[in-house]
Order: structure tokens, then sequence, then C-alpha cells
């Protein structure tokens, strides 16, 4: 196969870079479908995706570098190499640039206050925003009466956000019997859950969920 052509190389570089997000994500990466309702919800379910993208876009551009750095010796083809370097570094460039605007927002979201974050639920319940609802729920200025509320969501990943942050012991308790093993999970991370129920947990039926209850039972020995 000739690389000559740019559109040869750029194929076989976003060829790999697919690649190399698909062996992330089955090595690492949890990848569920994620219910999208509205821009914004989309918008939220690709910042959740930044590490994926960071993944194509460096494997892709080191492809692209290495199977063009032979053109370097043909003078003629030394525009295309240019051409090829642009297109990697303006790739970079606009990862850098989402993943700053993230950042920037965290930054923003975690300054919020109990009113601001209650005024922020009100808005993504309407919205029907579960992402948001889920991050909303593990903030510390989140309101009792609302941890309360969404620790009986019929949403897994909102209960599960409000296991691994509330401080409530009965919240952990009762979440420690929820149905589900990453919500039970959740709840023996929590460094306030009662020993109690840590003891409870070192015998659930999931096997991550007793390690980490053992794990945590014997941190506090």
């Amino acid at each position: 196969m000739k690389l000559n052509k740019i559109k040869t190389r750029l194929i076989i570089s976003i060829a790999l870079g697919l690649i190399s997000v698909l062996i992330y994500n089955s090595l690492l990466a949890e990848v569920k479908p994620a219910k999208i309702i509205g821009i914004s919800n989309f918008l939220n379910s690709l910042w959740k995706r930044i590490p994926e993208i960071q993944v194509f876009l460096f494997c892709s551009v080191l492809t692209l570098t290495v199977i063009s750095i032979p053109l370097l010796f043909k003078k003629q083809k030394f525009k295309q190499v240019i051409i090829s370097v642009a297109i990697g570094l303006a790739l970079i460039l606009i990862t850098w640039g989402i993943e700053f605007q993230l950042r920037q927002k965290n930054l923003g979201f975690n300054n919020l206050d109990a009113i601001q974050i209650t005024e922020l639920y009100e808005k993504a319940s309407k919205e029907g925003d579960i992402e948001a609802i889920s991050k909303i729920a593990m903030h510390p200025n989140l309101p009792d009466s609302i941890q309360e509320k969404l620790s009986d969501s019929k949403f897994m990943e909102i209960r599960r956000s409000i296991a691994y942050e509330t401080d409530s012991e009965e919240i952990l308790i009762k979440l420690s019997s929820d149905k589900e093993w990453e919500v039970r999970l959740a709840v023996a991370t929590n460094l306030l859950t009662p020993i109690e129920t840590l003891n409870k947990l070192q015998i659930d039926k999931n096997e991550d969920v007793k390690n980490i209850a053992n794990s945590m039972i014997q941190k506090r020995e």
C-alpha cells in the first residue's frame, strides 16, 4: 500500500485510532448506553467520553506522524508531511480545548452553594437530564432533603452517586440493601458507612462488594 497520498495515511490513522479506543474500552472503560434527551444531555455524554477522544486522537496523530516520517526523505513529498503534521496538531488543540472547557465547567460547579445546586437540580429534573442529576447527587452542598429523595430514585446511576457521597447513616443503611450491586459497592466504599453495615456487606452475594467491604473493615481496625 502506497502511503504517498494524504488521504490514505489519514484513513490508516483513523482506523488505528478507532481500534485503540475499542481496546481502551474493553480494558479500562465501562461503556453503557445513555438516555439522551436534548442537546444538553448530548453534550454531557460527549464530555464523559473525553478519555476515549484523547486516546483516539493520540493514536491517530502518532500513527499519522510515524507513517509520514519516511516522506521527509522525499523532497517532493515534504509539503504533504507539513500538511499531515498540521492536521495532527489541529486535532490535539481541539482536544485540549474541550478538556479545558470541561475543567472550567467542573470548577464552577464545585463552587455552587446549596441554593444554586438546588436550582440546578430543579432545572435538570424538568429536563429529565439523568446524567446531570447523577452528578448533582454527588455535590457536597446538596441539601439533605434532596439527598433523601434521590436515594429512592428509580435510576441506579443516581442512587449510586448518593451512596458514594452521602454522610447520612440512614441513607447508607437503606442503600446497602439495594437490588443493584453497584449501589451496594458504592455504600461499601463510603468512609462513613457504619461498621455494622460493612459487616453485612461482607457476606454480600457479589464478590466485588464483599472484597471492598472486607478491605474497608480492615482499614478501620
